[in-house]
């Protein structure tokens, strides 16, 4: 039996404080929370490239605009990964099209709407470091019949037990989910581990654990604990355990998938996009507010009046112009202005704006995404999808990488769900492979598309089911349809 409280002696565990942390950091950039954000990085990590120093002229400069410009391209790598790995439909197979079990399988995808999940996960990912699914069996709804249920899990309540000499062998995966109640603290904790879930609830003293306490009256477990205690549960798969719920899955992996976004042989948890993109991402806001203030400058300019304009008034201790207060600079007349007048000045923006323009294509050639994807033409515009592929070599290559690691992930979760649904929902066909065919991360429009795949058809690489349903996006038995007025010649 895992003991956490042994294990870990307090939570958030000591080994895991800076990966939270970071993930907190991250987040807020994501969603544009940069002011606070990158503010809080105070120190520089030791396995990062995050030098951000709070900048005591740069704070002052702020308070005294008022406001703080953002321009997020953290998120614009994030949604741009997510959309050229998700963008479109992925194609899932485990037998023919029109056997019950692609169409049972097929189901299970979109009642779990795992399209949007997957899109949201990939955002994430290339934030957070890494997304996590979770496969149990149960109802998604009060109103929803039981079934096989993907979901996502927050990065931050996922915790990976690892061999001490082996940091890729997991024997455990845990998800731990804090939670308040009045002044009192609770750990919520779910062990994974190959043919059972342990579920556990622990009362908190601060950060260290306190002991074990009863699932009773807590939402969401009233039922099932009753049930348990009285020997009425359907699937008889749950025991009690002291105040322990052990949820006996017969799975012989584990129900949790982590998928890193991007990992070193010498660790388990990935590494983020932005650990390299901060300190840039931090330069180019810095420079947008310095333009910022110029700019707001023009909104309150100064009065410039001749000689003799202003009064001073001795008892309110204040300088004033007749009728009207307002700021004002007493200027010569050989000044050979017509006055009076605002003043107001040439800033000379130009070098700053090169500046934030240059920090921008820095930022992205280090993150990978081609200026080209962007619609950016400043170099040309791309005029096939030949040419942009050319572009956007380093773009592709960071896509597969990224894929690789989803691919693995979502086929070890999808055979987890094939296996719930034929141990519990009945499903007469056992768990097989999955396979995923991924869309091109190259924009390509339909004339190329169509002959990209006529090319295949009469090179005989691929089959003509194959090719109507790229070009056409066609599934099931519209797909089946087309095909036969495509033999009869309608």
């Amino acid at each position: 039996m895992i003991d956490l409280s042994a294990i870990w002696g307090e939570f958030p565990p000591k080994s895991e404080k800076d990966r939270l942390t970071r993930y907190a950091i991250y987040r807020r950039v994501l969603t544009g929370n940069h002011r606070e954000a990158l503010g809080e990085m105070e120190s520089p990590a030791p396995s990062s490239e995050l030098s951000l120093v709070k900048n005591a002229g740069a704070l002052q400069q702020e308070k005294r605009v008022g406001r703080y410009a953002t321009l997020n391209f953290c998120k614009t790598v994030s949604t741009t990964f997510a959309s050229k790995m998700f963008g479109k439909q992925l194609d899932y197979r485990i037998g023919k099209d029109g056997d019950e079990a692609q169409r049972r399988f097929s189901q299970v995808l979109i009642d779990n709407t795992l399209h949007n999940t997957n899109i949201e996960q990939a955002i994430a990912s290339t934030a957070l470091a890494g997304c996590v699914y979770r496969a149990r069996w149960g109802k998604a709804a009060d109103w929803r019949e039981e079934m096989p249920i993907i979901e996502a899990i927050p990065t931050k309540n996922y915790f990976a037990l690892t061999a001490p000499d082996n940091v890729k062998s997991v024997y455990a995966k845990v998800l731990a989910f804090p939670f308040q109640v009045g002044d009192d603290r609770y750990l919520k904790a779910e062990i994974h581990e190959p043919y059972t879930v342990t579920h556990e609830l622990w009362k908190m003293n601060g950060e260290q654990f306190g002991e074990l306490v009863s699932f009773g009256g807590r939402r969401g477990y009233e039922a099932l604990v009753a049930a348990v205690a009285d020997g009425e549960r359907s699937l008889a798969n749950y025991r009690m355990d002291g105040h322990r719920i052990i949820e006996e899955t017969g799975y012989p992996g584990m129900l949790v998938e982590y998928v890193p976004n991007f990992v070193l042989p010498d660790e388990y948890y990935g590494s983020s996009d932005y650990d390299h993109l901060l300190s840039i991402q931090k330069d180019i806001n810095d420079s947008r507010t310095g333009i910022l203030r110029v700019i707001l400058k023009h909104i309150d300019p100064k009065l410039i009046v001749p000689p003799g304009t202003m009064q001073y008034d001795a008892e309110r201790r204040r300088w004033y112009v007749l009728k009207e207060d307002m700021e004002t600079v007493e200027l010569p007349a050989e000044v050979g202005a017509i006055l009076p007048r605002y003043v107001t000045w040439d800033a000379q923006l130009g070098a700053a704006q090169a500046n934030v323009e240059a920090l921008f294509e820095a930022f992205m050639i280090i993150a990978d995404v081609s200026l080209s994807l962007l619609g950016i033409t400043k170099y040309g515009t791309a005029e096939s999808g030949d040419a942009i592929e050319l572009k956007m070599t380093q773009t592709t290559d960071a896509v597969q990488r990224k894929r690789m690691y989803f691919d693995t992930g979502l086929k070890n979760i999808l055979h987890a769900a094939q296996w719930l649904d034929h141990h519990y929902g009945g499903n007469p066909s056992p768990p097989q492979e999955v396979s995923i065919t991924w869309p091109s991360p190259v924009p390509m429009g339909t004339l190329e598309t169509t002959r990209l795949h006529a090319e295949r058809r009469g090179a005989q690489l691929e089959s003509q089911q194959t090719a109507v349903r790229a070009v056409l996006g066609l599934e099931g038995e519209a797909l089946q349809d087309e095909i036969s007025a495509i033999g009869a010649g309608a």
